[in-house]
């Protein structure tokens, strides 16, 4: 199967919470749009505690607001960009307890044990082994269940080495 910067946007676009410097960055630029309300003179925004007033502070804030969300847009977008700036070949497989993944002919082995995190979507399976990220486009399985079943293959796995490491600690 053939990644794009398209694959990596939809990993990009999943909900995520936002960090807290982000978080602070997104109350201060809010709290910008009450400044900017207080220093406007009262004949572009009205005077204190009249409906135009409140009506203009109303439409700063969802301005400010909407800044935002569109730099944080463009942001994924920039890192998705960067993850793939070009197409990449990639193929994986399948053994019993590994995967293989194949890129621009360089083959990888990832034990299943080193999988920090698995999530299938309807359109794609996003594999963490540390601070990589293995994306594998729905597109790429025969079936269109397989990134469910093999993340549930791969979850019972783990499972099943926890259960015998706990079991063995015992």
């Amino acid at each position: 199967y053939t990644l794009t910067w398209q694959d990596a946007l939809a990993y990009e676009r999943l909900p995520k919470t936002m960090p807290g410097i982000q978080q602070a960055t997104l109350y201060i630029w809010l709290a910008l749009a009450g400044a900017l309300l207080i220093t406007l003179p009262p004949e572009i925004v009205g005077y204190v505690g009249t409906p135009r007033f409140w009506l203009t502070g109303a439409g700063l804030l969802v301005l400010q607001y909407l800044l935002f969300r569109g730099f944080r847009a463009i942001g994924r977008l920039n890192r998705a960009r960067y993850r793939f700036p070009r197409p990449v070949e990639m193929a994986i497989a399948e053994e019993p307890d590994r995967l293989v993944i194949t890129t621009d002919g360089k083959g990888t082995t990832v034990p299943f044990d080193q999988i920090s995190m698995l999530l299938p979507t309807k359109s794609h399976l996003f594999v963490a082994v540390g601070r990589e990220l293995i994306i594998v486009p729905a597109g790429a399985f025969v079936l269109p269940d397989t990134p469910q079943v093999l993340a549930a293959r791969i979850d019972a796995f783990m499972r099943d080495r926890y259960q015998g490491e706990a079991a063995a600690d015992s």
